[in-house]
């Protein structure tokens, strides 16, 4: 289990910033905060949509037992359970958590599937320069790029 944590972590860390930084520089500087402020919005509205399906999956895995499955991480409602009535719920929450795991991984393949069927392109040599001196300008404001 923690291991698929660490992945997931570290692909997250490495993606964000490199989506961000890709997609400001396949739009014209005109087009920057629609971009960046597109960018948030989806992963917003992403977060929510998917903590939503994969709760609700958390929550369907577990329905089936009366006891609160809050008792695992409660000491005091764990003293009260049975041991076979605890492992069981044990064992159902990881065969739940399991799923989950498996859902965002089918997820994620779909979407990387879905990113190799975007059109590709080179960016053009005067484009990168305007790029560059886009990125000059935030350190120097006398550098403003015309046009």
């Amino acid at each position: 289990m923690m291991t698929e944590l660490i992945g997931i972590g570290s692909g997250l860390g490495l993606v964000m910033l490199t989506l961000l930084i890709a997609s400001q520089h396949s739009v014209p500087r005109d087009q920057l905060g629609i971009t960046t402020s597109l960018n948030q919005f989806s992963r917003s509205i992403g977060g929510a949509i998917g903590v939503a399906i994969l709760g609700a999956l958390l929550a369907s895995g577990l329905a089936q037992f009366s006891q609160d499955p809050n008792a695992l991480v409660n000491p005091e409602a764990r003293a009260h359970m049975a041991p076979a009535e605890l492992r069981q719920l044990q064992d159902a929450l990881q065969g739940t958590l399991r799923n989950i795991f498996a859902a965002s991984a089918a997820a994620v393949a779909l979407a990387f599937l879905g990113a190799l069927a975007l059109p590709g392109g080179k960016m053009s040599e005067s484009h990168s320069e305007r790029m560059v001196m886009a990125e000059m300008t935030n350190i120097d404001a006398e550098h403003e790029p015309e046009g």
